[in-house]
C-alpha cells in the first residue's frame, strides 16, 4: 500500500488523457480517428453535425447555435476546446457538461476500441480521444433530436424521428440549419 489516495474515475481519465499527445503536438491526419471512429461503428453519423471552423469565435458560435436549437425544444451536443476549469466541459449535452460519472463511463467504453486502434496507428492525441468520446456521448444522448413522447412505458415509434428545425424566414443561421436536415 503506498499511502496515496485513490482517485476519482474522472481523475483518472483527466491523467489518462493527459499523458497522450497534447493538442500543441500537430501531425495532421485522419486515419487515426477515422479508424477509432470506424471501430466504434461511426457514432457521428448517429446525429446530425453543425461543423464550425475558422480562426476565431467557433466557441461563441458553437453556444448561440446550442443555445437557439435549444430554445426550439432541441436535445443538443456541443463539443469546444479549451476548455477552463475540467475538461468535462469541451462535453456538452442539453446545455450542461457530462457529470463525472458519464464522462468516465464514456472513457470506458471507449477503451476496447481505443486499445485496437492504437495497436496499428500509434498513440491516438488527446484530441482525438475527446472527440471519439464526444461522438459517443451524442449518439447515446440522442441529441438534436426532440424529446421522445411517452405512452405508458413505451417511446411512440413515429416520435423517434428528427424533429423539423424550427422556421424563421430572416435568421440565415436557421435557415441554414433547416436545409441541413
Amino acid at each position: 500500500m503506498t499511502g496515496l489516495p485513490s482517485l476519482r474515475p474522472v481523475e483518472a481519465v483527466e491523467r489518462d488523457l493527459l499523458r497522450r499527445w497534447p493538442e500543441s503536438r500537430l501531425e495532421p491526419s485522419l486515419d487515426r480517428i477515422r479508424a477509432l471512429t470506424d471501430a466504434l461503428g461511426r457514432p457521428q453519423d448517429a446525429v446530425p453535425v453543425v461543423h464550425l471552423t475558422g480562426t476565431n469565435g467557433k466557441t461563441t458560435t458553437a453556444r448561440v447555435v446550442d443555445d437557439l436549437l435549444r430554445a426550439s425544444g432541441l436535445r443538443v451536443g456541443r463539443c469546444t476546446s479549451p476548455h477552463l476549469e475540467t475538461v468535462r466541459e469541451r462535453i456538452v449535452v442539453d446545455g450542461a457538461p457530462l457529470d463525472e460519472e458519464r464522462f468516465a463511463a464514456a472513457h470506458e467504453a471507449l477503451q476496447p476500441a481505443l486499445e485496437q486502434v492504437e495497436a496499428r496507428h500509434g498513440v491516438l492525441s488527446f484530441f482525438e480521444v475527446v472527440t471519439a468520446m464526444a461522438f459517443q456521448a451524442f449518439a447515446a444522448s440522442n441529441v438534436l433530436r426532440r424529446p421522445l413522447a411517452m405512452r405508458g412505458r413505451r417511446p411512440t415509434p413515429r416520435r423517434q424521428q428528427p424533429a423539423p428545425m424550427p422556421r424563421c424566414r430572416r435568421n440565415p443561421l436557421l435557415q441554414g440549419l433547416r436545409r441541413m436536415q
